[in-house]
């Protein structure tokens, strides 16, 4: 059996939602602060910001993904802040917040297209598609979640469940 990789193990604990994913990132932001490490303060921030989020501490997660944009716009951390902007947006999502929601959207698909992070802003694209969903603008959120139909199997799904619900329609 392979071990994942950091970053893909990192995810998976956070999806787990386990209490150790916070004690772990909490470790992590303060070595990072120590050395000054701006991208992985904002990586930690963002881990332990959406582990707290996803166990329903939704105020100091909300803080924690802001500080994390806010400190990789600030050191120029482009994929770090295309991070922060997706969680952001999805988090925003679940907690039926979507006017919120647009506001990281828009700055965050702007930054990954200038920055040519393509899976970013596919997966920005197809929350795009839920914004249209829930404006019940169907052909508008199957052309927006339709580009991520060629990506990584979460942005895939996230498409596929966004034109599923706009086809049934």
């Amino acid at each position: 059996r392979e071990m994942p990789g950091l970053g893909e193990a990192a995810i998976t604990e956070i999806k787990l939602v386990r209490p150790e994913a916070i004690v772990t990132a909490e470790r992590a932001i303060a070595l990072a602060r120590d050395a000054g490490d701006a991208a992985v303060l904002s990586h930690a921030l963002n881990n332990r910001g959406s582990a707290r989020w996803m166990m329903g501490d939704l105020d100091t997660g909300r803080h924690d993904l802001d500080e994390s944009l806010r400190v990789a716009l600030a050191a120029g951390e482009t994929e770090h802040a295309c991070r922060a902007y997706v969680n952001l947006v999805w988090e925003l999502f679940r907690d039926l917040r979507p006017a919120e929601a647009v506001v990281y959207l828009d700055e965050g698909m702007e930054l990954a297209e200038r920055a040519e992070h393509i899976a970013f802003l596919q997966y920005l694209s197809v929350g795009r598609g839920v914004v249209e969903l829930a404006g019940a603008r169907w052909s508008a959120a199957i052309e927006a979640a339709s580009v991520g139909l060629e990506s990584s199997r979460p942005i895939r799904c996230a498409a596929l469940t966004v034109i599923g619900r706009a086809k049934v329609r």
